[in-house]
């Protein structure tokens, strides 16, 4: 029999040779000159002379300069494979310059972190990986002992995961809920994330104790032994039902989930293998050690030679280096982070848009005071004095309109303009819509004023700018805007008219979201109900038929909403499904259902008699959907960004009066507002922002040098730290598109009736012409005239309200 010195126990012959074993390697390596090459060394290994502090912190910050750079390199080869791959419209200069910007802050920025965090993550990243081989080791000699460990340890996991995930879930609800102040939150969270990880990091060796003991109770049951005979068979068992959900969420949510950036994958998995590569590398050859870091000398050169080479003008290669690489991103920010000196979201450095790196007041983009000899905007001058003011009303109708007439407004969710066929489409999704177009007034150019629900319909409804608005705290998106802002549905109510919304969704009604519905004296939730679920166009046109016939000693102004074609898309009832299911058919078959409900509303107005029943019908969308021909190259269909196959839609005018056409100018979903103010003779006809279009629906076009303007406008941001909630802007006209990102300080400029999808960025070469800086001039003044210090109203944060929504149930996603 042989005993363990040290312990005093009896050894068997396995672990007498694995001893045996042990010892030999740790003589031979006590017998070695110097350290190995590997990073990872075995904790056995004796170095013959002990180095000193100094030299050992130096070797952990190379270490972790080395594998940190390894994995970047391998996210920017990853990044770099994708854009080869969907260049979008740049040149080939322009795409070297994007990807070699990318190396650049990407790889300056592992060097710096790996080196300044390398003595504090590889020996923890060490001795994670020793231990994990000791225990596989052990595992794979049948070990007992190790093989309970694991098992307790899975277990373990499998409990405090299931704590962490609602207990995060619970203090972030409780959290959102119940602060309202942005440093507020932000502590908040912190200080309760630090709270539960100290919580669980004690509660770890107490749940694997607790584990090791209900295993090994378990193994002394005769029936249930057999679990735990395999190190891997408990494991399984949690895993699979934890696979199980995962898969119906998969399944359930394939729609929502296929609009992800999936191919931002490759790029991460590849940061893995530059990980896994850099950490093998010094154990191998010298030769393709020194290959390694030649090749990485060379990208290194070129990108900061590409990343110091960028102006304010080179706006496509911006694009390329900062927005679609996932390493650029990445690395500008960090970059933003440490040179960003005054705070404005802006640096001075890699094309940035910060002329003066240490005043918060002066930065592209920045409201710029006219003729005070100060740039603050950065575009080279200082601003003049220019009013942006819309055309009056028209004063003087050709055609007086039926004394209180019908209104009804018709919008549909995410349609798209192109998919009509009057507006481009080849084919005849909605023959009803194309229908109405024809004999009536079709603006062909009307776009959305923000590029999702949220923030479309209040511009839309109160025709002024989201920067102009009010809007008051609440615990979830959307905000709401304050009861004093002024609504179309207002103007009609105090002209006697009998107001009603027929809404598709509990994200429109007044629990949710109650701004939306401020004027309606009635919102019909019937639709709410339908059996037929998402697809719920016909209950939709049921309510809005049912409404119209009842009898009244009221005027009405009716809004109709259609949802049926926002995400997720399906199969609507009693229609054929498409032979191929993609998000394009379904969202044409989604729209064809639409139509043919809508068609049903058309015909109950066109059979009501225009000298007793006089009505008007508007029909548009509050923001479009996006198929664009190369997907990779914008994160969503919608919702993101202010570019025109986001915004463009439908806009038609039909009823008494009203001439027959088609009007090609750029309007404005915010000119319907003043539109029908000023047809219907509203006390509201001069107090809204957008521009009355009746010259267009009564004497012709008569605005072809008009400039619109778009906001994407974040009001969270003022309550959650996300910095200035005006984020771009932008302005066109009929043939240019001029984007201004307010974040980085960089323009956009795109012919975009000639290229609509916008992939072929003009602004590098056009940024000097006279129309551009005319563009870049009105952007100031708009900025300058519409974006304030963002106003809101907040409740009171309270101990006992934060804590009271800790007990709050669960709510259900509801579509953006």
């Amino acid at each position: 029999m042989t005993v363990d010195i040290k312990s005093g126990s009896a050894l068997d012959g396995d672990e007498l040779a694995h001893a045996t074993r042990k010892t030999v390697s740790v003589v031979e390596s006590a017998g070695a000159t110097g350290v190995g090459p590997s990073t990872f060394e075995p904790t056995g290994v004796v170095s013959p002379t002990k180095a000193s502090p100094w030299v050992r912190l130096g070797r952990l910050s190379m270490a972790g300069a080395r594998i940190s750079v390894g994995a970047a390199l391998g996210l920017w080869l990853g990044d770099t494979v994708l854009l080869g791959l969907t260049s979008s419209g740049a040149t080939w200069a322009q795409w070297a310059q994007g990807v070699g910007a990318a190396a650049f802050v990407i790889l300056s920025t592992a060097l710096v972190l790996g080196f300044l965090l390398g003595p504090i993550l590889v020996p923890v990243v060490r001795s994670v990986v020793d231990e994990t081989a000791a225990g596989w080791r052990a595992l794979r000699r049948g070990d007992v002992g190790a093989r309970h460990t694991f098992v307790a340890r899975a277990l373990a996991a499998a409990v405090l995961l299931a704590l962490w995930g609602e207990g995060t879930y619970h203090i972030v609800l409780a959290i959102v809920y119940g602060v309202a102040r942005a440093q507020a939150m932000a502590a908040g969270m912190t200080l309760a994330d630090m709270v539960l990880a100290a919580a669980l990091m004690v509660a770890w060796p107490w749940t694997v104790h607790c584990g090791r003991a209900l295993v090994g109770a378990v193994s002394r049951v005769y029936g249930l032994r057999r679990l735990v005979e395999r190190a891997w068979r408990i494991p399984l068992l949690l895993a699979l039902p934890l696979l199980g959900a995962a898969a119906v969420v998969v399944v359930r949510e394939r729609s929502q989930l296929a609009a992800l950036p999936w191919h931002e994958a490759g790029p991460i998995l590849a940061l893995g293998l530059g990980a896994a590569l850099a950490i093998a590398l010094p154990s191998g050859p010298r030769w393709l050690t020194r290959a390694a870091a030649s090749s990485l000398a060379i990208v290194f050169t070129f990108g900061c030679i590409e990343a110091f080479g960028l102006r304010p003008e080179s706006s496509a290669a911006q694009h390329i280096a900062f927005d679609r690489a996932l390493s650029g991103r990445v690395g500008y920010a960090a970059w933003t982070f440490a040179f960003d000196f005054d705070g404005d979201g802006q640096i001075g450095v890699l094309g940035g848009g910060d002329c003066a790196p240490f005043d918060p007041t002066r930065y592209t983009g920045a409201p710029d005071l006219p003729d005070n000899g100060i740039d603050e905007d950065c575009d080279g001058v200082d601003a003049s004095p220019r009013r942006l003011v819309g055309r009056p009303p028209l004063r003087m109708l050709p055609f007086l309109p039926p004394g209180n007439p019908t209104v009804i407004l018709v919008t549909v969710d995410a349609l798209a303009a192109p998919e009509l066929s009057t507006l481009g489409s080849t084919r005849s999704v909605m023959p009803r819509v194309d229908a109405l177009a024809r004999r009536s007034m079709l603006f062909t150019h009307c776009f959305s004023q923000g590029p999702s629900t949220r923030l479309s319909f209040p511009s839309m409804f109160t025709s002024r700018w989201d920067s102009q608005q009010t809007f008051t705290y609440a615990s979830r998106l959307p905000y709401s805007f304050a009861p004093e802002e002024r609504t179309l549905q207002d103007a009609f109510l105090e002209a006697g008219y009998s107001t009603v919304a027929v809404i598709p969704n509990e994200y429109f009604d007044r629990g949710m979201w109650s701004s939306i519905t401020k004027g309606f004296q009635r919102v019909d939730t019937s639709a709410l109900r339908s059996i037929s679920g998402h697809s719920n166009a016909e209950e939709v046109t049921d309510a809005a038929l049912r409404i119209l016939s009842e009898e009244r000693d009221r005027p009405l102004y009716m809004w109709v909403h259609y949802f049926d074609a926002h995400p997720p898309y399906g199969v609507p009832h009693g229609v054929d499904p498409p032979p191929i299911r993609d998000d394009r058919t379904l969202y044409e078959g989604e729209l064809a259902f639409i139509d043919r409900q809508f068609g049903r509303l058309v015909d109950a107005v066109d059979q009501r008699p225009e000298a007793t029943f006089p009505t008007y019908l508007v029909f548009t969308a509050d923001h479009a959907t996006s198929f664009h021909p190369v997907p990779q190259s914008r994160h969503f269909r919608y919702g993101y960004d202010i570019y025109t196959s986001t915004l463009h839609v439908p806009l038609i005018f039909h009823g008494p009066g009203l001439r027959a056409g088609r009007d090609d100018d750029v309007v404005s979903t915010m000119d319907i507002a003043p539109t029908l103010a000023n047809l219907l003779r509203l006390n509201d006809a001069g107090r809204f922002e957008g521009t009355s279009l009746a010259w267009e629906l009564f004497k012709g076009s008569d605005d072809s040098d008009r400039v619109i303007f778009h906001e994407y406008y974040l009001p969270e941001n003022a309550f959650r730290g996300g910095g200035d909630p005006l984020e771009f802007v932008s302005a066109r006209t009929g043939q240019l598109d001029l984007i201004l990102n307010r974040k980085r300080g960089t323009y956009e400029l795109y012919a975009w009736p000639v290229d609509y999808y916008e992939q072929h960025d003009l602004y590098e070469n056009e940024a000097r012409s006279p129309e551009v800086r005319r563009l870049q001039s009105m952007l100031g003044a708009f900025v300058q005239t519409y974006r304030r210090e963002p106003t809101s109203r907040a409740p009171h944060a309270s101990i006992a309200n934060a804590w009271s929504s800790l007990f709050l149930p669960k709510s259900r996603a509801i579509q953006p």
